[in-house]
């Protein structure tokens, strides 16, 4: 299951949105009871955040990223997954906020963002989401 997570992975990372988005969306389809397989799901929904984020799709990035929070956030062994994409969710936001310039919904986004950087930052610290976000905010491990 972890190898048909991270070949989505590798098709992100060398610019293959497309295919990544259509294995991950395929992953996501085969699951059949998210209880049952959590890791598969929460991957593949961060996948498809991913890509959705790598085409500038913050609305459909959040909505992916969403799932794996919404799940998964009492499931220690699912706290990168969540960290991760807590973080994206949270940077999406921030991207929604820049687009909506000075507006009441961009100063919703804004606070979101600031809220969800300083979350993973505590909440998810040994994470790689943790980390971004603290180097961000300019604090130490």
């Amino acid at each position: 299951q972890r190898a048909l997570v991270v070949t989505g992975e590798l098709m992100v990372a060398s610019g293959k949105i497309d295919e990544a988005r259509r294995h991950y969306q395929q992953l996501l389809d085969g699951v059949k009871d998210w209880k049952a397989q959590p890791f598969v799901f929460a991957g593949a929904a961060n996948g498809l955040g991913d890509c959705a984020f790598e085409q500038g799709d913050w609305s459909k990035a959040a909505e992916e990223y969403s799932k794996t929070f919404a799940l998964f956030s009492d499931n220690g062994k699912l706290a990168n997954e969540v960290g991760w994409a807590l973080w994206r969710f949270a940077n999406a936001n921030k991207q929604m906020a820049a687009k909506e310039k000075d507006t009441e919904k961009a100063r919703e986004y804004r606070g979101r963002y600031e809220r969800l950087r300083r979350t993973v930052a505590q909440d998810y610290r040994m994470t790689r989401g943790g980390q971004l976000s603290r180097r961000e905010l300019g604090v130490g491990q």
